[in-house]
């Protein structure tokens, strides 16, 4: 019993994890426990006063009636921490009814006549009351310290689980990104060895192709009058195929060059540029009559031979896809809050909206039979728009028509975003 009062008593409840670590076979019902915990307590209570009763008892040839309450005060502790605020009020009681029966005058009465008395029997309860309040608080005390101890343990297990997780999951995550950016950069030099092998496959095919068409050419030209119809149909065939090959692989070029030019942009006179633009297209546009006007163009920070390509992708589509009457094209900018828009407007066929996302991917062609082309014209301008901050896109003219619209952003705004 002294070792159950020491380590742990009876009426100190549990934690969840110390009632989970005990054995199904040995768990007591709560309602059960509790009442062999009250009787435990207060049968300790009765057992403290009883021993200090028979110490005193044992210990009066040697005092005398000197210090009557010297032992009642150690078993008013024992009870009070062992049992809490009750078992020591009960212990007290005990202890001043045998004090006043056995030791004070009369003897074996529950009275004291002699006025010493009275003053020690009250003193006596009073210093058994504050050891038994100060006792049973410090106990209290004790319990709640044990209880936040138990529940900082348990707290920290679930931190540290839950920093084990995040050590994991970090850990897991790091490898990832270490995956995805070693995939990146595996596709990167893909797509680089890709872009390289288009490039010298267009630079190095342009030669034989040109040969097979100016051989064809010369072929017919000698054997005009021995060709029957279909075999000279055929060698138009031949080099008509040839020269749009040629066409596709100096587009292709074009295409792959984008990404591999310096990306520093300068100030950039469009007005100058689109100068340039036209006079490359100074033939097709005397073959069609074609008038084209323009708004003063502003001078930005651009890649002038980039921006030179996309007005003239621009306006020879314009050019090439008129109606039977000589194109009318118009060119202009306005400023915005991030950059400039840029605008070719012209009047010839009409193309359903529907369309228009598609006609900016690879090889894309409004109708092959009756225009001639790459279909990679809008898409080297995505490419110089896009690597330029902005973007492009196409709206119908009214009246008939196509508007191409793109934007070019300020060097600071791209820095920014």
């Amino acid at each position: 019993m002294s070792q159950s009062s020491t380590l742990i008593p009876p009426h100190s409840v549990p934690t969840g994890q110390d009632r989970d670590l005990q054995p199904a076979a040995t768990r007591i019902p709560p309602a059960q426990n509790n009442a062999r915990s009250l009787l435990l307590r207060y049968g300790v209570a009765l057992v403290s006063a009883a021993l200090a009763v028979l110490l005193r008892e044992a210990l009066t040839p040697l005092w005398g009636d000197q210090l009557p309450f010297l032992t009642l005060f150690p078993a008013v502790f024992l009870s009070a921490w062992y049992g809490s605020l009750g078992p020591g009020l009960v212990t007290t009681i005990l202890c001043t009814l045998a004090a006043a029966y056995l030791w004070l005058a009369p003897f074996y009465s529950l009275t004291a006549h002699a006025l010493a008395d009275q003053v020690g029997l009250v003193l006596a309860v009073l210093v058994m009351l504050l050891i038994t309040w100060l006792t049973a608080a410090l106990r209290r005390t004790q319990e709640q310290l044990v209880q936040q101890v138990h529940q900082v343990q348990a707290r920290t297990v679930e931190l540290t689980q839950a920093n084990t997780n995040l050590r994991d999951e970090i850990t897991a995550r790091k490898q990832a990104e270490e995956a995805v950016a070693r995939h990146a950069r595996e596709l990167e030099r893909a797509n680089t060895d890709l872009r390289q092998i288009a490039y010298i496959a267009a630079h190095d095919l342009q030669e034989p192709v040109r040969q097979v068409g100016i051989y064809t050419q010369k072929i017919t030209e000698r054997y005009r009058d021995s060709f029957d119809p279909a075999t000279g149909e055929a060698a138009g065939f031949i080099v008509e195929g040839t020269q749009r090959m040629i066409a596709q692989f100096n587009d292709l070029m074009h295409y792959l060059e984008v990404d591999e030019a310096n990306t520093e942009r300068i100030t950039t006179d469009c007005e100058v540029v689109l100068q340039r633009a036209l006079m490359q297209l100074h033939e097709s546009i005397a073959t069609s009559s074609a008038t084209i006007t323009h708004d003063p163009l502003p001078t930005i920070k651009a890649h002038p031979a980039h921006l030179q390509l996309v007005f003239q992708e621009l306006l020879d589509n314009a050019v090439k896809f008129r109606t039977t009457a000589p194109p009318q094209i118009h060119v202009w900018a306005e400023h915005e809050e991030r950059g400039w828009r840029f605008a070719v407007r012209d009047h010839g066929i009409s193309i359903d909206p529907q369309y228009y996302g598609r006609l900016f991917g690879l090889f894309k062609r409004v109708e092959r039979d009756r225009y001639p082309g790459t279909g990679m014209g809008l898409a080297i301008c995505r490419k110089i728009v896009e690597r330029h901050g902005g973007g492009i896109w196409l709206e119908p003219t009214p009246g008939g028509g196509v508007t191409v619209t793109f934007t070019i952003s300020d060097v600071r705004e791209e820095r920014r975003n």
